[in-house]
C-alpha cells in the first residue's frame, strides 16, 4: 500500500512582494531618481508567485531530517523527550514512503548524514553515553554495517569514526562508507583534537595538539604523521581558539593574540593582536579569500590570511558567508529572519540589499540559496536568493507558519511546530 500525505493548494490571494532594494551608489540626485522610477515600475509590473502544489507528511514534534538522492530522512531529534524508535525514509517531491528502520533501543538520533548511496546514522544511548554509526543502504533502508563512534566525512569514500568520552583515551579510525572496512586505526584523546574543514571533499587533515604547544598534523586519507613541531604555548593552560581555514593553523593563547602556522610545515606565518571587543567572538570562518571572525554583538572583523592585518570591520553581521566571489553578510532583526547584504570580501563595501529573509539550509557550493520571510496573515514568501546579481525572487507563498527549512535539488521541506513537514518542488 502506497501511503501519501494530504495534498494540498496554495490561498487564492497572494500579496505582491516588497520590491528589493539594490544598494545605491553615491552619484547625482537625477540617477537616483530615474534608479527609483526603475524600481517602482519593476515592482508594479512583477508577476504573481506561482501557487504550487505541495504535501505534508507526519513528523515527530522534535524531528532532526535530512535531504538527499531525492529522499527525505526522518527521525526523532536530539532534543526529544523520548528516544527515538526508527528512521523514516519518503521519495519526494511526491511524499511516498519508502522504508522504515528501526533503532537501536534506547538510543537517541544525533545526526543523520548521506554519502555515496548511504545514510549515516549518528546516535548515543541515553545519558550522553558511547556515540555510535550506523550505515544503512539508501534505497532499501538495509543496514550495512554499525560501529562505535562519531562520524566525520573524509575523502576517497571515508568516513572518520571518533570513539570514546569524558577523560577517557579513545580511537579514531577510518572505515570506507560502503563497505565499513576499517583501513586505518590510531589510538586519539578526546581532547585537544581539531579538523581541517572547509574543502567539499571532506577532512583532509587532522591535528593533536596540547597546552605546552605541541602539534601534530595527520593525512587523514592514510592516517599518516605528515609534520610536528612546537607553536606558542597556551598562556593560561588552555587555548581560547583552535581552528583550520585556508591551510593554516590559528590559536589564540589566551592572552588575546591570534598566532598562525603554516599546516604544511608549521612555520609561523603572523600573529595580530585582537582588538578587545573581538576576544569574545564566536570564532573564526572561512570567507573565501579573506577570514571572518565573528566578534559578536553583531560585529565582525575580516582579517587578511596572507599578512593578517584586519582589512575591515562592520558593526552589522551576526554573520557572514562567502557566496562565489562576493559575502553575504546576515544582521538578525526579528526573530530567525537577518538582513541579507551582499559584500565585496576585498573592502566591505556594501553591493546589494537582499531584503529579510530567513535563510533554508543547503550547501551554497553546489545549490542555489533560497529565503523564507513570515507575513503576518499566517503565510510566508519563498524567494530564491541571487546574491551574484544582488536580487531575490520570489516564488511562491506557502500558507501556515515553518521553521527549519532545508533545500536540495530545488526541493524545500520545512517543519512546523507540531512536527508536520511541507514538501514543495521549486520552480526555476
Amino acid at each position: 500500500m502506497i501511503e501519501l500525505g494530504e495534498l494540498r493548494h496554495g490561498d487564492d490571494d497572494d500579496p505582491r512582494p516588497d520590491p528589493v532594494r539594490a544598494a545605491p551608489p553615491a552619484r547625482a540626485g537625477r540617477v537616483l531618481l530615474v534608479l527609483l522610477l526603475v524600481l517602482l515600475t519593476a515592482a508594479g509590473s512583477a508577476p504573481d508567485p506561482v501557487r504550487r502544489e505541495y504535501v505534508t507528511l507526519p513528523g515527530p514534534q522534535v524531528s532532526t531530517f535530512e535531504l538527499a538522492d531525492g529522499r527525505l530522512f526522518v527521525a526523532d531529534g536530539p532534543q526529544s523527550m523520548r528516544p527515538t524508535t526508527e528512521v523514516v525514509a519518503y521519495q519526494v517531491p511526491e511524499g511516498r514512503r519508502l522504508w522504515r528502520m528501526p533503532l537501536v533501543r534506547g538510543h537517541r538520533v544525533l545526526g543523520l548524514t548521506v554519502e555515496a548511496g548511504t545514510l549515516l546514522i549518528a546516535s548515543s544511548p541515553a545519558g550522553n553515553g558511547q556515540p555510535a554509526t550506523t550505515a544503512v543502504d539508501v534505497a532499501n533502508g538495509r543496514v550495512r554495517w554499525q560501529r562505535d563512534g562519531y562520524p566525520l566525512f573524509g575523502r576517497e569514500g571515508t568516513v572518520l569514526l571518533q570513539a570514546g568520552s569524558g577523560t577517557d583515551p579513545g580511537n579514531l579510525e577510518a572505515v570506507g562508507v560502503t563497505s565499513g572496512r576499517v583501513r586505518w586505526t590510531r589510538p586519539w584523546p578526546t581532547t585537544g583534537t581539531t579538523f581541517e574543514y572547509g574543502d567539499p571533499a571532506g577532512v583532509g587533515r587532522f591535528l593533536q595538539l596540547d597546552r605546552r604547544g605541541r602539534v601534530q598534523v595527520y593525512d587523514a586519507r592514510t592516517g599518516d604523521l605528515i609534520v610536528a613541531g612546537p607553536i606558542v604555548p597556551a598562556s593560561h593552560g588552555f587555548y581560547d581558539r583552535v581552528d583550520t581555514i585556508g591551510g593554516l593553523l590559528l590559536v589564540e593563547d589566551g592572552s588575546g593574540t591570534v598566532y598562525a602556522y603554516g599546516l604544511d610545515r608549521l612555520d609561523a606565518r603572523w600573529r595580530l593582536r585582537l582588538p578587545v571587543e573581538a576576544r569574545d567572538g564566536w570564532g573564526y570562518q572561512d570567507c573565501g579569500d579573506v577570514i571572518c571572525l565573528v566578534t559578536g554583538e553583531s560585529g565582525a572583523q575580516v582579517i587578511d590570511p596572507a599578512t593578517g592585518r584586519i582589512r575591515w570591520s562592520t558593526d552589522r553581521a551576526d554573520g557572514l558567508f562567502p557566496i562565489g566571489d562576493r559575502l553575504l553578510a546576515g544582521l538578525f532583526t526579528q526573530g530567525q529572519e537577518a538582513e541579507l547584504t551582499v559584500l565585496d570580501p576585498a573592502t566591505g563595501r556594501r553591493i546589494a540589499d537582499l531584503g529579510r529573509w530567513r535563510v533554508a539550509v543547503t550547501d551554497p557550493t553546489r545549490e542555489p540559496l533560497f529565503g523564507l520571510h513570515r507575513l503576518k496573515d499566517n503565510r510566508e514568501l519563498v524567494a530564491e536568493l541571487n546574491v551574484a546579481a544582488g536580487q531575490a525572487r520570489v516564488l511562491d507563498v506557502l500558507p501556515g507558519y515553518w521553521d527549519d527549512c532545508a533545500t536540495r535539488d530545488r526541493i524545500l521541506v520545512c517543519r512546523r511546530l507540531d512536527g508536520t513537514l511541507g514538501v514543495w518542488r521549486l520552480g526555476r
